[in-house]
């Protein structure tokens, strides 16, 4: 009897578990079509002001004097653009645009006092069950299972105790692997320079052997010539 209370609790503890990605998502899909709607709204609140503006003129209870700096520096804005926009024009679109602000921040207030009312907001929730959990599994934990929690210990640590010798021997290895590499070089640039010096060498050889054939040809002819005459 006494372990129906833990079994059940269990019970809802995996089945929030399961669920919490799909109640994250429902509330991150919330959050986004309330956005959507705050925008359309703020949209069409911006139209239907600028199109009563336009139509009635300024709203009676308008609290935007014509010298207001909102409305300078949009008139500044319209005369850089080549457009012309006189003090009442101005001072009635920076209006609008003051109104529409406001009514963005009220409408965000409102979203986020009943996001914190709504049911999706589980956060607290769910940290309070956790801790609960905890406490509860500190109160009924037998010497099971503080051995078997001594035994887990002691395999993370031989596995971290693996884990830095692999990382000493990939280390060394690396370092062994680049020793080979600078000897592997040294050697090859000792060999290159042995067949440059060889190289010279032959053609020095040959340079000569070609000069020896040439006097050797010269004086060929010469006794040729002396022999005709």
């Amino acid at each position: 009897m006494s372990n129906k209370p833990e079994t059940t609790g269990l019970f809802f503890l995996r089945k929030y578990r399961q669920l919490r990605p799909k109640i994250l998502k429902w509330i991150m899909e919330g959050e986004l079509q309330a956005r959507d709607v705050v925008i359309a709204v703020l949209k069409s609140e911006k139209v239907k002001n600028l199109v009563n503006v336009a139509a009635y003129g300024a709203p009676i209870n308008s609290k935007l004097k014509l010298n207001d700096p909102h409305a300078a520096l949009f008139r500044d804005n319209i005369a850089l653009t080549g457009n012309l926009a006189s003090r009442t024009s101005a001072g009635i679109a920076a209006q609008s645009e003051l109104d529409a602000m406001k009514y963005c921040e009220q409408q965000l207030l409102v979203l986020s006092q009943k996001k914190s009312r709504s049911p999706f907001s589980i956060n607290a929730r769910t940290r309070q069950c956790m801790n609960e959990k905890r406490l509860k599994s500190h109160k009924r934990q037998t010497p099971m299972l503080a051995t078997c929690d001594s035994r887990f210990q002691e395999k993370i640590l031989e596995a971290e105790t693996a884990r830095d010798q692999l990382v000493k021997d990939v280390k060394k290895l690396r370092e062994t692997l680049e020793e080979e590499r600078v000897e592997q070089r040294k050697k090859i640039n000792i060999i290159r320079n042995e067949e440059r010096k060889r190289s010279e060498d032959l053609a020095q050889i040959l340079s000569e052997e070609k000069q020896r054939v040439d006097t050797i040809a010269d004086e060929e002819g010469l006794k040729k010539k002396e022999r005709n005459r």
